[in-house]
């Protein structure tokens, strides 16, 4: 299995090694044949992936806009963003209950929607995984018909944020056996469970340490 670096239009530059300032560096544009592969399922991150938004952001935004309480819900966010660092749901579930997120607003990265098409077009399939509450993400999925065979989100008590994530995706699909799109640090805990790596829109701190796990990827804008 190729593990050479790989890019497509609209590819970041590479925070590969050896680049040492900001300038944008570029990468070859063959793609490692597991992206080819139909048979091995793509999970979508949402969040800073699939879309440039986070919901859980817009959410509060949302609700200090239109809530008449504005006061005391300001004063209760600090409560509900440590209930979110400890990954528990009662924050997460209020907020994106309370306000319903336009999916229709949202902007969605176009680079990564038509490689999810081509996959699905090779017969392939995808899945929309994300640590968004459970009726937010069935939304988005429902707004982009046709594009995600299932929702796997946060539900229960815990929030499917990184490890939690990856034992959802590896009890579902198995461990390495998959392909993951993902943003942000936490997403590590999930690339080192797939067997292919999307790293959408990242940092290169993060994608740096992506890389260094030598795992076939694209980097995407």
């Amino acid at each position: 299995m190729p593990t050479a670096n790989s890019c497509i239009r609209g590819c970041l530059p590479c925070c590969a090694s050896g680049a040492a300032d900001n300038t944008v560096q570029p990468t070859n544009v063959n793609r490692p044949e597991v992206f080819e592969n139909s048979d091995i399922v793509w999970c979508i991150d949402l969040d800073g992936t699939l879309i440039y938004e986070d919901v859980t952001t817009l959410a509060i935004k949302g609700v200090l806009r239109e809530g008449s309480l504005q006061k005391i819900t300001r004063s209760l966010l600090h409560a509900f963003k440590g209930c979110l660092k400890s990954n528990l749901r009662p924050a997460q579930v209020f907020l994106e209950t309370s306000f319903e997120v336009d999916v229709t607003r949202l902007t969605y990265n176009p680079t990564l929607l038509e490689l999810i098409k081509t996959h699905r077009q090779r017969g392939g399939k995808v899945v929309l995984a994300t640590a968004a509450d459970e009726t937010a993400a069935k939304r988005v999925a429902e707004h982009l018909q046709g594009v995600f065979h299932e929702v796997i989100a946060s539900d229960g008590d815990h929030i499917k944020r990184s490890r939690r994530k990856a034992t959802a995706l590896n009890e579902r699909f198995g461990k390495n056996n998959y392909i993951y799109a993902g943003n942000s640090s936490d997403d590590l805990n999930v690339w080192k469970d797939a067997s292919a790596m999307l790293v959408v829109n990242t940092s290169k701190n993060v994608c740096r340490e992506a890389l260094k796990m030598g795992k076939p990827y694209m980097v995407i804008k």
